[in-house]
């Protein structure tokens, strides 16, 4: 079968994140607050996560959530906070090789795909990944779980780009077993191997030599 379509979740495989929050801490520096630990929010905000990821809240009332979980009062300058927490959800590193191996895939006819699970727009999705060093004429399709309201791995987050290609690949730190079952090509960058029939790709270079004939 000829490849003609990545569709890549890319969190941790084209870029890292960084997990400080240098603008949330300073926000809160000048109120005088001490940050709570991050498992304590990560708890606290679990369901307004996941409301956000699937769109049933806006980004600014998951944020406003935070900041009154770091005991922000009401009557301060939330915008503000939003942004800091803004800026520090865009705060990444890029795989620099990805950017490299990226522009040769799209240079030799394949699509490119990305499917993601945010409180992000797509557009700004674009925006901030051409920031990183990855042009937005690389990609073919962008899938953003709040404006579809699916997450990953559910299916109907994929279908809108699997239904109109074949010779499809999908490239993640997780494999999905029923994208297996499809006939959808899985390879997981890292050591996972706890799916069968999955592939793994322990360096992004491997690309070229996979899916270019």
């Amino acid at each position: 079968m000829s490849i003609s379509t990545l569709i890549i979740n890319p969190e941790d495989v084209l870029y890292k994140r960084i997990p400080d929050q240098p603008h949330l801490r300073a926000f809160l520096n000048t109120l005088g607050i001490e940050p709570r630990h991050p498992k304590v929010v990560e708890k606290a905000m679990k369901a307004a996560r996941f409301d956000a990821l699937m769109g049933r809240i806006s980004r600014d009332v998951y944020y406003n959530a935070i900041l009154k979980v770091h005991s922000v009062p009401e009557h301060a300058n939330m915008r503000a906070g939003r942004e800091a927490l803004l800026a520090d959800a865009l705060l990444a590193r890029p795989n620099i090789k990805a950017i490299e191996v990226l522009n040769q895939l799209h240079a030799a006819g394949i699509r490119l795909a990305l499917v993601i699970n945010t409180e992000h727009s797509s557009s700004e999705i674009i925006q901030w990944l051409n920031h990183l060093g990855f042009i937005h004429t690389l990609w073919h399709q962008i899938v953003v779980s709040n404006e579809i309201g699916y997450m990953i791995p559910e299916p109907t987050i994929f279908e809108a780009i699997i239904e109109h290609t074949e010779g499809n690949v999908y490239l993640s730190r997780q494999a999905i077993p029923w994208l297996i079952e499809r006939g959808i090509i899985n390879l997981v960058y890292g050591d996972d191997t706890s799916v069968r029939d999955a592939y793994n790709v322990y360096n992004i270079e491997q690309l070229i030599d996979l899916l270019v004939a």
